[in-house]
């Protein structure tokens, strides 16, 4: 069996041998109509070239605003996240330390409350007074 692909394989190389210098011979004789068709592939490819460079360009351009909106975007998503941490942070400070307007109307509902009922009653029956009423 390698007998039989080496004869078909020298076959093959001896035939493309002999068609390669067949078209050399041709292509020689035909010089001016060889370099006319290579001049017309070339421009062909050329065009081709230059369109593929005009989609580029054009990807080049979309991408480049995409990512300009995209950082705007960014930035406006950023700035509110940054005003939702300061709300929340004012919101925590609220809810940790009392205001001192709560403060103040805390102690004056005390002292209006005294000054109202001065002794009140406890769960045992007798009453817990505050200021005068308590003997101060």
């Amino acid at each position: 069996m390698a007998g039989y692909e080496g004869i078909l394989g020298k076959a093959k190389l001896l035939l493309t041998a002999n068609i390669h210098d067949l078209l050399d011979r041709a292509l020689n004789a035909n010089k001016p109509a060889v370099f006319d068709e290579q001049i017309n592939q070339l421009q062909g490819s050329l065009e081709k070239i230059t369109v593929c460079l005009g989609e580029s360009i054009g990807r080049e351009r979309t991408l480049t605003r995409e990512i300009a909106e995209s950082k705007e975007d960014l930035a406006k998503i950023d700035g509110e996240i940054d005003r939702l941490l300061e709300v929340e942070e004012k919101e925590r400070q609220r809810s940790t330390r009392p205001s001192r307007a709560r403060q103040l109307s805390v102690e004056l509902f005390v002292v209006a409350a005294t000054v109202a009922n001065p002794c009140e009653p406890v769960g045992d029956g007798s009453k817990l007074c505050f200021g005068e009423a308590a003997g101060v």
